[in-house]
């Protein structure tokens, strides 16, 4: 008998048209942007806050304001969508507002975050990617993806992360640790594990590891890292750091495996240092643990997201406008 089983069928970005892109009015210093299933597009701005483009509208709904009061969130948040809802993690609270704008529930915690980063898991359990600061004398920063129950109390740590002061140890390339979930699994960064990934059910249990390969010191990467050794030089006024930061990009060590990565119900995209034709490598793994195909995509930084079987970045031309892409990267068939 035979199974009827929807497969992917991915597609080159080379074969990909190139759109003009979509103009996004409103967005003067994007931090994060996130394309919800229905299309739906949310940007959260350093200067004008929390931004939401609907299908069709030719103006942002703006949510929310700087502040400490209710519905009121700081200059750092993350955002994610969860049932309809929209869930604004800032410091010291989460903030839930629908699609209109309204407050729908205001948490406040004592959690020390990793970048605001607190997503809510099914049946009112919430991942959390925590920070303990001054783990030694030296200073810096231990972080950790944790379950948390209801009442903001740890149940489970997924995964820990040392991050040495910045003057201890110089990464030319910034590794932007952190855990991604999606309605069946949860996937975290373990840098600790050679840059690899690992999944997880929403209970925890661990389902698979993804190692990613060393990056190669190919020209395009060694180009990037002089430009960014002339960067560091510019500000680094000491010379006996500019010294130590010679020595110690010599080392291939230092180029991390990933830079960051985006989960969606299709799968895992990997963002690499290596790039090829002026475009970032780009990995998608399945939830196996199976690396499907690499793309190359242009490199917008962390301002990108996965949905909807699409790459979605951000371009600012210019201080006046900002400009929305979307690449479709798969789509799914039956036969």
């Amino acid at each position: 008998m035979r199974q009827r089983l929807a497969c992917l069928i991915l597609i080159a970005v080379f074969s990909v048209t190139m759109s003009a892109g979509i103009e996004l009015p409103g967005v003067y210093n994007p931090a994060q942007l996130v394309v919800a299933p229905d299309k739906t597009v949310l940007v959260f701005d350093r200067a004008a806050g929390l931004l939401v483009y609907k299908p069709g509208a030719s103006q942002p709904l703006k949510i929310g304001a700087f502040g400490q009061g209710p519905g009121e969130y700081g200059k750092s948040a993350f955002i994610c969508t969860r049932e309809g809802k929209i869930f604004l993690s800032t410091r010291g609270k989460v903030v839930v507002y629908d699609y209109q704008g309204n407050v729908a529930r205001e948490l406040r915690h004592n959690l020390d975050l990793f970048r605001h980063r607190l997503v809510p898991l099914p049946e009112s359990g919430w991942l959390a990617d925590m920070a303990e600061t001054d783990y030694s004398p030296h200073g810096g920063t231990i972080i950790r993806a944790c379950l948390l129950n209801s009442d903001i109390s740890i149940g489970k740590e997924l995964y820990r992360r040392k991050v040495p002061l910045p003057m201890r140890e110089v990464r030319l390339f910034p590794f932007a640790a952190g855990s991604e979930m999606t309605e069946k699994n949860i996937v975290t960064a373990a840098a600790e594990d050679n840059g690899s990934l690992r999944i997880y059910d929403l209970q925890g249990k661990s389902a698979a590891a993804i190692v990613i390969p060393q990056s190669q010191w190919r020209e395009p990467v060694k180009d990037e890292i002089a430009a960014r050794m002339e960067e560091y030089r510019k500000r680094a006024g000491d010379p006996a750091f500019w010294k130590e930061l010679k020595r110690r990009i010599t080392i291939p060590g230092h180029i991390p495996n990933l830079l960051d990565f985006r989960a969606s119900e299709d799968g895992i995209l990997v963002r690499t240092p290596d790039t090829r034709d002026n475009k970032r490598v780009f990995l998608f793994f399945d939830f196996s643990g199976k690396p499907i195909k690499d793309f190359l995509l242009p490199d917008a930084g962390p301002l990108y997201d996965f949905s909807n079987n699409a790459y979605h970045y951000l371009e600012t031309p210019d201080e006046n406008n900002t400009l929305l892409h979307t690449l479709p990267l798969l789509r799914r068939q039956s036969p």
